[in-house]
């Protein structure tokens, strides 16, 4: 079996974390502690007190 690899010309790729309900949001919590660079953090918990506590910049809805 054989790959060809195609050249993205210089394009990088666009890699989005979802978190969803305590488990997902412990997740998130732990890939932002180790810093990790180039990834977008989304949440979602219908518990609107767990979602205060995830270490994101953008705005939470609940």
């Amino acid at each position: 079996m054989s790959f060809e690899l195609n050249d993205t010309g210089g394009q990088r790729a666009v890699i989005k974390v979802l978190g969803v309900g305590g488990c997902g949001g412990n997740v998130i919590k732990h890939m932002v502690k180790q810093r990790i660079a180039g990834v977008d953090f989304l949440a979602a918990n219908t518990d609107a007190q767990a979602l205060e506590k995830y270490p994101l910049k953008q705005t939470k809805y609940k």
